[in-house]
């Protein structure tokens, strides 16, 4: 802890350095100056030394609710001043270069004795946890002539999950019936079983052969028949953790959308009464998930998928295939979450998923290279932009040519940008349920 000058002291020092220059021609001025100096340094050294025994404060960061990737999320800080001098001090965080701190920096007066509550804005680029050993703080001498930097160690722990905060908000809509917010068709939680479930006006989303006549014509309206979803379905999800997923936009990769999407998906399906299963794949297997169910299956779910990366290796298609084609006995929904930047691997795609399409309902959803876009649509300035330009044209043509060929034989596929994926994604997963495609 060395005591740093501030710009307060440095100008005291002024006035006998211009004493000084003065005293050449008068030696009367240079004693002067000699003394004054020697004053300004008895001043220091005094605000030193009854500064020094009162810099003793007490820190605890309170109860940290499990952070949201990309999210602002907010950490509480109590300070206790265990003298009986007023400070004035700064605070920071010492937090990975990966977190943005968004915290305004300010000084916080804090009385004798007392405690005060400083409130951090953080925002995680990266799943996973994290460390916060240190505090440092900033604290002004007593006659504000010098500063001291302090660290105060603490050793909080922070976990950051996928977006807790985006389910959060889903599940407030659900239980207020505003599903479309969040890009969902709410009528499509109505499934077409067998067995009724309840009797509720017509919708324009209604097939007209589920109108209850005899209803309708004593209420003097249409009425519909809704039917219970079918439930005990099994979906598995494989997510691609290669080198196509690595493509960021505000510091979120194309993986983190897609866990965050995952993550929502799973509680709609417990909802519904399905299993899920979750295969994370690169150029091998990383990890499995096997046949949850329940809502207490997120407890399994969320650790599992906050750990993933993606890797800058090449995706093993065919050691994913062969993989599904082992384990998957019983008829499931099975989502394929990648990207196909062109026709390299259409014909093990078109071969692969059409024959596991034989057995299983194959869903393929492809998230858009944002990057890729961007530098297709971009303004030319320079020679160098005309090349990346032409480029990037060629592999989305390359690629749309692809998709266009997988629709031709029939593969169900979603092409999205990975931000837009939640929405669609459940949209497609709700219309498969109620079409009894399963």
């Amino acid at each position: 802890m060395i005591p740093v000058p501030k710009g307060r002291l440095i100008f005291l020092f002024v006035i006998p350095f211009l004493l000084l220059i003065a005293g050449l021609a008068a030696p009367s001025i240079f004693k002067l100056a000699i003394w004054c100096n020697i004053f300004i340094l008895l001043i220091a050294l005094w605000d030193l030394l009854i500064t020094l025994p009162k810099l003793k404060y007490d820190l605890l960061i309170e109860k940290i609710i499990p952070f949201s990737i990309g999210r602002i999320n907010l950490i509480d800080l109590k300070i206790t001043n265990l003298t009986h001098e007023r400070q004035k001090i700064i605070f920071k965080l010492g937090v990975p270069n990966w977190i943005e701190d968004h915290t305004e920096t300010k000084a916080v007066e804090l009385k004798g004795l007392a405690e005060e509550r400083i409130r951090f804005l953080l925002r995680p680029m990266r799943r996973g946890s994290f460390t916060i050993n240190y505090v440092y703080l900033r604290v002004a001498s007593k006659y504000n002539l010098f500063y001291f930097n302090l660290k105060k160690k603490i050793g909080v722990t922070v976990v950051v999950y996928p977006d807790i905060k985006q389910l959060n908000y889903y599940l407030k809509l659900t239980k207020n019936n505003r599903d479309y917010k969040m890009g969902i068709n709410k009528t499509r939680w109505m499934g077409t079983g067998t067995e009724l479930e309840s009797l509720r006006e017509y919708q324009k989303d209604d097939d007209s052969k589920h109108i209850d006549w005899k209803a309708s014509t004593r209420l003097n309206r249409p009425i519909s028949k809704v039917f219970q979803m079918e439930t005990n379905n099994q979906i598995t999800i494989a997510l691609d953790c290669g080198r196509l997923m690595t493509a960021e936009q505000e510091g979120l990769n194309t993986l983190d959308h897609a866990v965050n999407s995952l993550l929502i998906l799973s509680h709609i399906a417990f909802n519904a009464g399905d299993s899920i299963s979750i295969v994370v794949f690169s150029d091998r297997i990383i990890g499995e998930l096997s046949r949850l169910k329940g809502r207490d299956s997120l407890k399994k779910i969320m650790p599992f998928i906050s750990k993933l990366k993606p890797e800058f290796v090449e995706s093993n298609y065919s050691l994913l295939f062969d993989y599904l084609g082992k384990t998957q006995k019983k008829r499931a929904l099975i989502i394929l979450i990648t990207d196909l930047l062109d026709d390299i691997n259409y014909e093990l795609f078109r071969k692969r998923i059409s024959w596991l399409a034989r057995k299983h309902f194959f869903l393929l959803i492809l998230l858009q290279d944002t990057i890729l876009s961007k530098h297709a649509n971009q303004e030319l300035k320079t020679s160098d932009d005309l090349y990346v330009t032409a480029a990037s044209r060629e592999m989305l043509l390359n690629r749309n040519k692809a998709i266009s060929k997988l629709k031709h034989y029939n593969i169900n596929v979603l092409d999205l940008l990975p931000y837009e994926l939640t929405g669609p994604l459940i949209n497609k997963y709700l219309e498969i349920k109620t079409r009894n495609r399963l």
